[in-house]
């Protein structure tokens, strides 16, 4: 795969009319983790990354991690917003 330029040791570059004939090898090498930059006349407009799914979420997992204050549903004071919800 000569027409898959490495910029460094991490990310890869390649051109758009490459990266379309040939993705189908592209797609291991981004599965094994590796990041890929397809680019369009020279300049970077694409980075293909490994998708990182760890399952269903789990309802409730974050109870405990917040709060939300007494005054959540009072009025927005709309000439000092920052000063609403406090």
């Amino acid at each position: 795969m000569n027409w898959l330029v490495p910029q460094d040791e991490d990310m890869k570059f390649v051109p758009i009319t490459k990266a379309r004939t040939h993705f189908t090898e592209l797609v291991p090498q981004i599965a094994a983790g590796e990041e890929i930059i397809v680019t369009q006349r020279g300049k970077p407009v694409v980075k293909l990354v490994r998708v990182d799914v760890h399952g269903r979420r789990v309802l409730g997992a974050d109870e405990g991690l917040f709060t939300v204050p007494e005054t959540f549903d009072d009025p927005i004071n709309w000439k000092a917003p920052q000063d609403s919800n406090r």
